[in-house]
Parts: structure tokens; C-alpha cells; sequence
């Protein structure tokens, strides 16, 4: 019966994504050039230098530098050099280069483009937050971005979703690249929970598992695509700082060459890291297990909050679950949505990222992560939480004190 659902499935499967099955590491280096990847001191380090060099200040340099070395160093321009070089990072504007990114996401993204680059974060919602932004939605995004003077330079997806959870599937990524390259624009793809997708018990993925960009576009990502992963959140690595960046653009990679003198990753880490991912039984046994305790730890939660009645974003992926407890806000406001976090934090001992954080509009979601804790640790906490819940909903909020709220801890 194994066997028969195995066919069935591959059946289901069309031949691309067959093709991409079972690939040894020999085959997949005939589709995946080394000299296509980047490494440097986090994905952090790889998004603050994809945003100073893809855009208009910092492809400027890169422009100058790279013609200064073709000519000698004399410091003379090449007209035909200077072409090519505007053809992969197409950034002179007057107005200031902005980022498009769906809202809500995750708040460690503004620093990253705007500190060293200068790039304006400019958030937008979309009409189905599950299935991700739609031509139409990026259409009135990049209006919307050029009406508030900004020049919609890059596009910033992460997938899955943080904060959401939820995996794009291939169709909203093809999409996305065929709309940012009609437009000259950047898309970048943040994938690093591309490992944490949740598992069903006995071991199988989730029939909507994730798939990379480099899956969904056939590997044909061109000068305008770039991939972003780092071992922070698949391996719980955050502190040896590895992020690597995908990208056909070789012009690119040259440039990032000489920036990452002052953001690369280490020879002891990759040495580290280089042991970690060509043990391929420690990692196929990591990874199951990895998942399927995502998944128990995400079932905790949500059976919860199924029983407090709380609405809840449904994950697929990540270590995190997004709530809507906005029926608890007196009135649907920021400063009531920061009272409500500070409320659950004093006296059920549980924090919580508000969505202001995450420049969610609508006041009152909140994203729940649940991966640090033990099981039962965790299972205490959404009692606390149920607890106040409840309690708040009961009483009238000039009411809530540390009388009332007795018995919560």
C-alpha cells in the first residue's frame, strides 16, 4: 500500500517537479554553480549588502569601482562597461529606492535595509494574506510607494512566512518574478525556515510543502532573483552567524566579493557548518525530528486556542503561530494593543510580538512563538493565557488588576 500511494503521488507530481526528487549532490552541481553562492556573517550581513549594492548609491559605486579597475585604475568611465553594469543593478534615480514587503512582517528587516543602505521599507497589505501578494496586489503597492515619492526598487518576500507561517506556493513566487522583472525591479526571497515545514506524525511532509524559488523558477533566476537562506532558525544556529545568499547575478557576487571583508563568515564556522551539512544522516535524522516537534508544539497551540475561541492564522511552517485577539481591545487602537501586550505579560508571564511590531494595520495580532519551550512548559503557558483571555473578556477593563487577575499564574 506504501508503494501504491508512492506511485499515486508521483503521478500527481508533474515531470519538473519529479526531476527535482531524490537529486545527489553531484547532479544538483550541474544545475547549482558554486561560484552562484555567497556566504557572510548571517542572512542579515547578506541583506544589508544586496541592499547597499543593488541600490542607486551603492550600485553607483559599484559602477565606478569596477570601471576604474577595467580601465587601469585611471579612473576614466567605459561607456559600453557602464551598460552592463546598469543592465544587472538598473539604480539611478533621484527619488529615494524603497522595498515593497507584505505586511505584516518580520520588524529585523527595516534595520537591514535602511541603516547602511538607505532603502525605505515600505509595507502593503494584501487581499489573501495566505496565499501572498498577487500581480494586482504588488500593482497598487508600487503606485501607492511612487505617490509617497519613493522608487519601488526591490520586492522582499519570505517564505514561509514570517509571521504568518504559511508556505507560497509556486505559482504566487513565478508571479512575483515575472511582475519585479517587467519592472526592473529586485525580488528577494528570504527562505530561512525553508526546513521548518511541519510533518504529519508518522514522518510524511504536509501535501503543500515548501518549495524553493530556485524550484519554482527551474533555476532560471536571471540578475533580478536572489535567494537568501542561513542556518539561524533550521539548525537553532543564530549565534555562529552563517547566512548564505543564491544569485546568478555575477556582477553581484564580484561586488559582494570585496564588501564582505567586513561581514564575512568565518573559517571556523564554515569548516563547522561544512561538517554539519555533508553529514547526511545526522541531518535527515535532525531534520525529522526538528519537524515533528514543530508540529507537536504547533498542535498545542492551536488546540488551545480552538477551546479560548481565538482566530489564528493556520501555520504550515516556522516556529510560530499568528492570533487575533483584537475582540479583546476596547477599542481597535495601537496603544490599546500595547496595553493588551503588557496586560499578558505582568500577569500571565507570556510575551508576546504585537503586530504594531511587525507593522500589522489591523491592532490587535499578535505572534505567538512556541519553539523555545518544553512541551509541558508550553502547555502551562496557554493555560495562563486562557486564563486572562478569559478573565478579560469577563470583566470590564478598569477593572483588571492584580485582585482580579488573581490566579492567572
Amino acid at each position: 500500500s506504501h508503494l501504491l500511494q508512492q506511485q499515486q503521488q508521483q503521478q500527481q507530481q508533474s515531470p519538473h517537479q519529479q526531476q527535482w526528487q531524490d537529486i545527489t549532490p553531484e547532479q544538483a552541481l550541474e544545475h547549482v554553480s558554486p561560484d552562484h553562492v555567497c556566504l557572510a556573517a548571517g542572512a542579515s550581513a547578506i541583506l544589508n549588502a544586496l541592499f547597499f549594492l543593488l541600490g542607486s548609491d551603492g550600485s553607483k559605486h559599484a559602477r565606478n569601482k569596477h570601471s576604474d579597475e577595467d580601465n587601469g585604475g585611471d579612473g576614466t568611465d567605459d561607456d559600453d562597461n557602464d551598460a552592463d553594469a546598469e543592465t544587472d543593478f538598473d539604480g539611478r534615480s533621484s527619488l529615494q529606492d524603497a522595498c515593497l514587503i507584505p505586511t505584516p512582517y518580520y520588524a529585523a528587516f527595516d534595520n537591514a535595509m535602511s541603516m547602511v543602505a538607505g532603502i525605505e521599507p515600505f509595507g502593503f497589505s494584501v487581499v489573501d494574506r495566505t496565499n501572498g501578494p498577487t500581480p494586482s496586489d504588488l500593482g497598487h503597492a508600487f503606485n501607492k510607494a511612487k505617490q509617497h515619492g519613493y522608487n519601488p526598487k526591490f520586492l522582499l518576500l519570505t517564505n514561509p512566512n514570517n509571521p504568518l507561517g504559511v508556505v507560497y506556493r509556486a505559482q504566487t513566487i513565478q508571479n512575483a518574478a515575472e511582475w519585479c522583472r517587467k519592472r526592473n525591479m529586485h525580488l528577494i526571497m528570504d527562505e530561512c525556515y525553508a526546513l521548518s515545514v511541519h510533518r504529519q506524525e508518522q514522518g510524511t511532509r504536509n501535501a503543500t510543502a515548501f518549495r524553493s524559488v530556485l524550484h519554482a523558477l527551474d533555476n532560471n533566476l536571471g540578475n533580478h532573483v536572489h535567494m537568501v537562506w542561513s542556518i539561524s532558525k533550521d539548525f537553532g544556529a543564530s549565534g555562529l552567524r552563517l547566512g548564505v545568499l543564491y544569485t546568478q547575478n555575477e556582477l553581484l557576487i564580484r561586488c559582494l566579493a570585496n564588501m564582505n571583508i567586513f561581514s564575512g563568515a568565518s573559517a571556523p564556522i564554515q569548516m563547522v557548518v561544512s561538517e554539519l551539512l555533508t553529514d547526511d544522516d545526522f541531518v535527515d535524522r535532525y531534520l525529522m525530528e526538528h519537524q515533528l516537534r514543530l508540529t507537536r508544539m504547533y498542535r498545542i497551540c492551536v488546540n488551545k486556542l480552538r477551546d479560548m475561541v481565538v482566530p489564528f492564522v493556520a501555520a504550515e511552517a516556522g516556529m510560530f503561530v499568528y492570533i487575533d485577539l483584537s475582540v479583546l481591545l476596547p477599542k481597535r487602537t495601537v496603544e490599546w494593543e500595547r496595553k493588551l501586550a503588557q496586560l499578558i505579560e505582568d500577569h500571565a508571564h507570556v510575551v508576546l510580538t504585537s503586530g504594531d511590531c511587525q507593522h500589522d494595520e489591523r491592532p490587535g495580532m499578535f505572534r505567538l512563538c512556541y519553539a523555545w519551550n518544553s512541551p509541558d512548559v508550553l502547555e502551562v503557558a496557554m493555560e495562563r493565557l486562557s486564563c486572562l483571555v478569559s478573565k478579560v473578556r469577563r470583566l470590564d477593563w478598569s477593572d483588571l488588576d492584580s485582585r482580579t487577575l488573581r490566579g492567572v499564574v
